[in-house]
């Protein structure tokens, strides 16, 4: 018996489309993590300020985590695009990954609600590791497994490699900042717009 009949094969169309409809729900799901504050007092300008000013926290946190998923769709979409079949170890592998990602919206939630308490950053800093770890596994399988299009050469394969290994650092590097400074660690995920634009520039330059 051969070895695909031991496996389950598939084409890449099935996960994209749960990859989008997931991703759709969790990227509307945060806004519902920002709730109008509440005004104690009289009612004023200034009084509606401070209210504001009050869920600061959660509205940097929902950003943050919005842009951060728009950017994992967009480089599982560049990975999909270049895979030409799965097998049953690249769907589980997809479908944990997945699992990280509908509970962006749950530490969301905990980091805006709980921003002074350490445990909230970990948490959120561990679940977005986990996303970028998952998705190197998902291409490293790939281009082990020879399920890479013909066409997709190897310095392509090399700079999506390097594009996802920035994201484990980054967030491997807000992890650890999360038990210095929690309060600041999120900070670091701001990095990862320049280094995504440099790293292409010195790609695309040295070729």
């Amino acid at each position: 018996m051969s070895h695909k009949d031991y496996n389950l094969f598939m084409s890449t169309g099935r996960i994209e489309a749960l990859v989008d409809g997931i991703f759709a729900i969790a990227m509307t799901i945060l806004v519902l993590t920002l709730a109008v504050p509440d005004v104690t007092g009289p009612l004023s300008n200034y009084a509606v300020q401070n209210a504001l000013y009050g869920i600061f926290p959660s509205f940097y946190t929902l950003v943050m985590s919005f842009l951060l998923l728009a950017l994992f769709w967009t480089l599982q979409h560049r990975i999909f695009h270049r895979i030409k079949q799965v097998d049953t170890v690249m769907l589980w592998i997809n479908l944990i990954w997945l699992l990280f990602i509908v509970l962006v919206p749950f530490f969301a939630s905990l980091t805006g609600k709980y921003p002074q308490f350490a445990i909230s950053h970990v948490l959120s800093n561990l679940n977005m590791f986990g996303i970028a770890l998952f998705l190197y596994l998902c291409w490293h399988y790939a281009s082990k497994r020879d399920f890479i299009h013909e066409k997709v050469d190897d310095n392509e394969v090399t700079s999506i490699r390097v594009d996802i290994i920035i994201f484990l650092i980054i967030t491997l590097s807000a992890l650890v900042l999360s038990f210095i400074i929690p309060d600041w660690s999120s900070l670091v995920y701001v990095l990862i717009f320049p280094l995504e634009f440099i790293s292409h520039r010195l790609w695309f330059s040295g070729k």
